[in-house]
């Protein structure tokens, strides 16, 4: 019924896919994060203010509930997963094993024109 979640990577966004198949049952999608073995961080991610104005669903939370997480820093780094539930009774699952959000190679970023700016000073 679920494909699992896929993982990847455009810019500075973290892009984080899943599918439903079934177009006859109603989903709600929540998106949050592993902080060890067996804890679970348990409310949606989407009403956390670490990343509410980060975090961005690009799917149509009918069959897609692809995600975009921006400015993404190395206290992002986490296993996140996806919990669905439906409107059937007992319908909820969970989205693991996740996917592991590894942040590497950080780099800055100034405009052109402040680069400028500087260089002919």
């Amino acid at each position: 019924m679920l494909q699992q979640c896929k993982a990847s990577t455009r810019g500075r966004a973290r892009f984080i896919r899943a599918r439903a198949r079934q177009s006859n049952l109603r989903f709600r999608f929540r998106f949050r994060f592993l902080q060890g073995v067996g804890d679970a961080h348990r409310s949606d991610l989407s009403n956390d203010t670490e990343y509410s104005q980060r975090l961005q669903y690009l799917g149509d939370k009918q069959q897609n509930c692809t995600i975009r997480l921006s400015h993404v820093t190395q206290k992002d780094e986490h296993m996140y997963y996806f919990r669905f539930t439906t409107n059937v009774t007992k319908g909820r699952w969970v989205g693991r094993p996740g996917v592991t959000l590894n942040v590497t190679d950080l780099q800055v970023e100034s405009p052109e024109r402040v680069t400028e700016e500087i260089q002919s000073v």
